[in-house]
């Protein structure tokens, strides 16, 4: 898997890397000492002073949480949300780009490569698109109370890893009109997407909004594959499957906390190479590494923070 990409997009950033790596090695220093030694001098054992010169190497200081790996940044605007079916601007996805996998991603060069998910398939016809997805990536949260990152379990004590039908729900959740999602009109190009979030709240019943919701074309076979139904033909789904309202998103998280509540610091549920570690709104955000990430050594930044200002003469300050 590719390493993430920090790009900041509309984020100003001011100071950019402290630490990078480890510390210089301690230079040794040479110093002079008189020291005495007894010798035998025509047969008679005297004590002679002499100087003679020593390598001191410092100890090197211990490692201690402050000298992690930071990167401070400048955030031009408070995040209107991390939620990834409902956020609409730039702060935001960046964000989210880095807390939570999409299936492919896009890299420098505009080409589509795995992501979450390792291979995929259109059918002879164009409208069947199947992903096969890896089976490593967790669920993943900051526990604010020991203040480590911590992974999902099960009743075994076994990660909860992401499956196929934690993206079907997501896709879903986006198209749910009561979502209210901006840009669900992404996902139309999936068989039944536009009639379910068109859906009338005020006229349609619950058994309406779940035939519609069953209607879509996207669906879990197991948990590594997942197959998606198009409208019409379409070469480029598979760079649509890297943007964030199909990124798969933890039911039960959202179940729990509700929706509003769920992606604040101590309650969101991630599964990218970073997490949540602090949201203090108008005032600061604070993302750190996500050590159960596959890829976590080569994610070298720990700690992304800064303060929310929009002057960017004070971010400069």
């Amino acid at each position: 898997m590719k390493q993430v990409r920090l790009v900041f997009g509309v984020i100003v950033v001011f100071v950019f890397l402290i630490a990078l790596g480890a510390c210089a090695a301690p230079t040794p220093q040479v110093i002079k000492e008189t020291v005495k030694e007894t010798v035998v001098i025509a047969g008679t054992p005297q004590v002679v002073e002499k100087v003679v010169e020593k390598v001191i190497t410092p100890t090197p200081a211990a490692v201690t949480t402050q000298d992690k790996v930071t990167l401070d940044t400048c955030i031009g605007t408070e995040p209107p949300s991390f939620d990834p079916s409902l956020a609409t601007d730039s702060t935001s996805h960046w964000y989210i780009q880095q807390m939570f996998v999409g299936l492919t991603d896009i890299n420098e060069k505009a080409e589509v490569v795995p992501m979450l998910a390792t291979e995929w398939k259109a059918s002879a016809d164009g409208l069947k698109w199947t992903f096969k997805l890896r089976s490593d990536i967790p669920w993943v949260k900051y526990n604010t109370t020991n203040g480590q990152v911590e992974q999902l379990v099960d009743k075994d004590k076994k990660p909860i890893i992401v499956n196929a039908k934690d993206v079907e729900y997501s896709v879903k959740r986006t198209l749910n009109p009561k979502t209210a999602s901006s840009y669900a009109f992404f996902l139309y190009l999936l068989k039944g997407a536009e009639a379910y979030n068109r859906a009338d709240l005020k006229t349609a019943s619950a058994d309406d909004l779940k035939k519609l919701e069953d209607a879509v074309g996207v669906k879990s076979l197991d948990d590594t594959t997942l197959e998606f139904t198009l409208v019409n033909p379409t070469g480029f789904f598979p760079a649509i499957a890297a943007m964030w309202p199909v990124m798969p998103q933890n039911a039960a998280a959202i179940k729990q906390w509700g929706e509003q509540r769920w992606t604040e610091a101590g309650y969101i549920v991630t599964n990218g190479p970073f997490t949540l570690k602090e949201w203090t709104h108008q005032a600061k955000v604070v993302i750190v590494k996500n050590p159960f990430w596959p890829d976590a050594k080569n994610v070298q930044i720990e700690v992304v923070q800064g303060p929310i200002v929009q002057s960017e003469s004070t971010c400069m300050q």
